[in-house]
């Protein structure tokens, strides 16, 4: 008797398990995806672009400009914004997004054709002569990588399956909390391949926009964008991947991890079998005899110094090349590729040999303003090290400079100091006393960018 009063209670108890409950979508698709979306305790924004641009979750209802919206399928069900033919969509200001830790998550898919030019995804950003950047998530003209833009600095992803494909949907995740962004493709960690960048977080009340850089247009992408979305959070890998499963593209996801490893065993394959033939071929370099036996300097003159250009400098410290008629024609320490020409910067060498009137001589083959030139030289280089000997005979002495930079095996610190060597010689060819001066001359480059002229 004592089970039979029981038994309602129990049966009771389970019909209220079951019905507190939460009720899961049958099939997972762009519904279900906006039903977990709309769960996330942390969402601020959302569009789902389903025939409108109104904020499903906040206030910031957006504006379709260069035309009236478009929509066409989306990933998965529903509906996506269509941003073709100058449309994009602004937002307004949206000061409630100027948040100290911010997701951007969206759906969109990529339909321009490869150039050099840079479209924007979304951002927040100010038209007009001062343009005032929080963020700006753009995609490589070559649709090959991302990058962020935040005013001053740029951050670029690269993604690691190769260039996006034209018509083809992509799920793109961008978190920033105070010390770090990170890109997802996919439900994937994109490598980031530039300097770390963060959302300029001082800007404020900047307005929104989609498909395009400013409000003014700038920038636009050619795309289908949707279910837009913003947290006041970061969202963790975790819950990136289950919104991606939602929408229905986790196979898509494992796929994409089962090529990214079976491309990387095959790198980690290759690396081996050159590892193994660059030992070999080192095994065999070194019993060869040849190796060892003491070489000849080659010395250049005449024509031959045309092709001379020698670098010097510490390791990664920019270069300074000394070319052949022992000039520093080319300067590389000013954070660029570029070659530069830094005027007055020479040697000069003054001899004077008894009641003879001095002579001066810039130190090397061309003049330098009233300095005259040497009449010739021969080079002998082997790097680091330049070694030039200069003939004239007006000059009661002969010249040499030694130029180098330090390069010392196994200590890289030391090998890095930014710097040039130059040491003058002069050798009395006469059978009387000679005074003799060197004279230094260094025009100074600061403030100078690499490019134009120093006048």
């Amino acid at each position: 008797m004592s089970y039979q009063r029981l038994c309602p209670a129990v049966i009771l108890l389970v019909v209220s398990l079951l019905t507190a409950l939460p009720s899961y979508a049958a099939e997972p698709g762009a519904e279900e995806y906006a039903r977990i979306v709309a769960a996330e305790p942390d969402l601020v924004s959302y569009w789902r672009l389903e025939d409108d641009l109104k904020d499903a979750k906040g206030t910031a209802d957006g504006e379709s400009k260069g035309g009236a919206p478009k929509f066409a399928e989306g990933p998965n069900g529903g509906k996506a914004l269509v941003l073709e033919g100058g449309r994009f969509a602004t937002f307004g200001e949206t000061p409630q997004l100027d948040l100290p830790e911010t997701t951007l998550e969206l759906w969109f898919q990529p339909n321009f054709e490869s150039s050099a030019y840079n479209p924007c995804i979304i951002a927040k950003r100010s038209s007009g002569d001062h343009v005032q950047t929080r963020f700006s998530i753009h995609v490589w003209g070559d649709r090959g990588s991302f990058a962020l833009w935040n005013g001053s600095g740029v951050m670029n992803f690269q993604t690691a399956d190769g260039p996006l494909n034209q018509g083809q949907w992509y799920y793109l995740v961008v978190t920033c909390t105070q010390d770090k962004v990170q890109l997802y493709l996919d439900g994937v960690l994109c490598p980031a391949v530039e300097q770390q960048v963060l959302f300029n977080f001082a800007q404020k009340n900047l307005p929104l926009s989609i498909g395009s850089s400013t409000p003014a247009g700038q920038e636009q992408l050619t795309c289908h964008i949707d279910e837009v979305a913003i947290y006041s959070k970061a969202l963790t890998e975790q819950q990136i991947v289950a919104h991606l499963t939602a929408m229905g593209w986790e196979s898509r996801r494992e796929e994409f991890l089962a090529r990214l490893q079976e491309r990387l065993d095959r790198e980690k394959q290759l690396r081996a079998q050159r590892a193994e033939r660059h030992a070999k071929l080192t095994e065999q370099r070194l019993a060869d005899e040849k190796l060892f036996e003491r070489g000849q300097t080659k010395v250049y003159r005449d024509e031959y110094l045309d092709a001379v250009s020698l670098a010097l400098g510490g390791i990664g410290a920019g270069t300074i090349q000394i070319n052949g008629q022992a000039e520093r024609a080319a300067w590389q320490i000013f954070n660029n590729y570029q070659y530069a020409n830094v005027p007055h910067s020479f040697f000069a060498v003054r001899a004077k040999s008894a009641d003879s009137k001095p002579i001066v001589r810039a130190v090397q083959t061309t003049p330098v303003d009233a300095f005259e030139g040497m009449k010739q030289l021969s080079f002998r280089g082997e790097y680091p090290f330049a070694w030039y000997d200069f003939e004239d005979d007006d000059l009661p002495v002969r010249v040499s400079m030694e130029a180098f930079s330090p390069l010392i095996p196994m200590d890289t610190k030391n090998s890095s100091i930014p710097c040039a060597i130059f040491t003058l010689s002069a050798e009395n060819t006469t059978d009387e006393p000679v005074d003799v001066a060197f004279l230094a001359a260094q025009q100074n480059a600061v403030g100078f960018t690499g490019t134009g002229r120093i006048d």
